[in-house]
């Protein structure tokens, strides 16, 4: 957003926020690490803190960064075939990235998503080449979430010049009319094209 700011915390985990407009505001805390989850796959881990509410001028703001809760789950093809692909879950009650969390799903289609709060959290699951797919639960949650993505359509296509010259690296994007699902892709040395895990229609 336009008022948004923010900054990096010192050595001492310190920070001071300036200039700040007058009135209250909410305060979102992150640190991350990366953790190995097979011999060439690391996975964010991030830990998050929110207040708010907080007036300006407030001073001795302290941040108790924990891991929070976990969502385990798996995600497959429509045949049961497990899916290496990410996992973003989101707290609705938070404005934009604030609320954002990540999870990779490893070769075997497992993935567990961490820093959650108690409440409702929207999943997302995508691989590329496949629709995404949106799930909805309440954390803690016992039960693993399972995402079965189909594959999606896709374009071919050639990019030319006005001399019918292939072009490469010429940038080509699918955009889908309402909530469906376009790509981008990239035309390599004989400007030739791929769009994938696109919604059918327009």
């Amino acid at each position: 957003a336009e008022d948004d700011a923010w900054m990096w915390t010192n050595s001492s985990g310190v920070f001071r926020f300036r200039g700040l407009p007058s009135g209250a505001c909410d305060v979102h805390a992150e640190g991350w690490r990366l953790e190995q989850i097979e011999p060439d796959h690391f996975v964010k881990l991030t830990w998050m803190a929110h207040r708010r509410g907080v007036a300006a001028g407030t001073a001795g703001l302290v941040f108790v960064l924990d891991p929070g809760l976990r969502q385990t789950g798996r995600i497959v093809d429509p045949s049961g075939r497990p899916l290496a692909g990410s996992v973003f879950g989101h707290d609705p009650s938070l404005a934009g990235n604030a609320g954002m969390v990540l999870g990779e799903a490893n070769s075997a289609g497992d993935f567990t998503v961490q820093s959650l709060t108690p409440g409702r959290w929207e999943f997302v699951a995508q691989r590329k080449g496949f629709l995404s797919a949106r799930r909805t639960v309440d954390v803690p949650s016992a039960e693993p979430l399972v995402f079965v993505l189909e594959p999606g359509a896709s374009i071919r296509g050639v990019v030319l010049d006005e001399r019918s010259t292939p072009l490469p690296k010429a940038q080509v994007m699918a955009q889908a009319y309402g909530p469906g699902q376009g790509d981008l892709a990239e035309s390599d040395a004989r400007g030739e094209f791929v769009l994938v895990g696109l919604s059918a229609g327009p």
